[in-house]
């Protein structure tokens, strides 16, 4: 988590600072400037990227269903924050277990496996899983530590693999190949 946050403050040119007393701690703190009022209205359109001719290819679908599967309830909530602005429709479970017991995955278009979660199932077990119920399903894993290994077996089984802080383009790229129909 710590090494997520100091990307992130890295990125945003900020510091992370540190407050800590024996036997009782640690804090680790940022300060961000609080937005004018209105921004993140003007903000918007920066943080989706924008489509010359606005063509279908390149749009969303109002609707679309994404699984995200993630415990750090900070992700979870930016992640279905970003979802939410391209009217996608997130459906936020913490751990595998919930996913599978709760989920209805016949309405799903993709899925969002953090692959470090709590209990007897992964990221990667989970995705498993997903994948032999609804084979057309698109699955990305994110991991703030994405390797040459993970990257290989998500290219093997058809997904994708995303590093946190997931980048607003590579989510919508994985979005975009999951709203197109399956050749088959």
């Amino acid at each position: 988590g710590l090494a997520i946050v100091r990307r992130l403050a890295a990125q945003l040119g900020i510091a992370v600072s540190l407050r800590s007393a024996p036997g009782r701690g640690s804090v680790f703190s940022f300060e961000l400037p609080a937005a004018p009022e209105g921004a993140m209205v003007a903000a918007r359109p920066a943080s989706v990227p924008q489509d010359d001719g606005a063509d279908a290819m390149h749009t969303l679908r109002p609707g679309l269903a994404v699984l995200v599967v993630e415990d750090n309830t900070v992700v979870a909530d930016s992640l279905s924050a970003l979802l939410r602005q391209w009217d996608v429709e997130p459906r936020v479970y913490a751990s595998a277990a919930e996913a599978l017991a709760l989920a209805d995955l016949r309405a799903l278009d993709a899925a969002l496996c953090d692959i470090r979660l709590p209990g007897a199932l992964d990221g990667i077990a989970l995705a498993d899983k997903l994948q032999r119920q609804k084979p057309s399903l698109a699955i990305a894993l994110i991991s703030a530590d994405i390797n040459e290994a993970t990257q290989r077996l998500a290219a093997e089984r058809g997904w994708h693999a995303l590093r946190k802080p997931v980048q607003p383009d590579e989510l919508r790229g994985v979005l975009l190949r999951a709203q197109q129909p399956s050749q088959g």
